[in-house]
């Protein structure tokens, strides 16, 4: 791989551990107010989106830890689940993201290998 490519693909997975980062934040000031009794739609809609947001991403830089808990707090924010069932299920998708962002991306250059070799 190019010293080129081989940068801007660090750059990529820095700016999306930043992003992470805030995303971390936000889950925990969602988790926050879960906690103080704000379970509302409007709440579980945001968390929500954060969930659709890291699963549809995380594994292209390397998260592939994310995948699995953001799909399950998608999932249950359309079944309607219980707060509890809902409260734990983003617990473990905020304690996804911290340890994801303190160990970084799993090693991603072969699959920029491969999409360069399949051109």
């Amino acid at each position: 791989m190019s010293h080129l490519l081989e940068d801007r693909q660090k750059a990529m997975f820095s700016a999306y551990s930043k992003r992470l980062q805030g995303e971390l934040v936000t889950l925990q000031l969602h988790l926050g107010q879960l906690g103080a009794g704000g379970d509302d739609d409007g709440l579980r809609e945001a968390i929500r989106h954060i969930a659709h947001r890291l699963a549809g991403s995380a594994r292209l830089f390397g998260f592939n830890s994310l995948t699995e808990p953001a799909q399950t707090v998608e999932i249950l924010v359309g079944s309607q689940a219980d707060y509890l069932i809902f409260k734990n299920s983003v617990e473990l998708l905020a304690n996804s993201v911290e340890r994801a962002v303190a160990q970084g991306p799993a090693d991603t250059s072969a699959l920029f290998q491969e999409a360069s070799t399949s051109r």
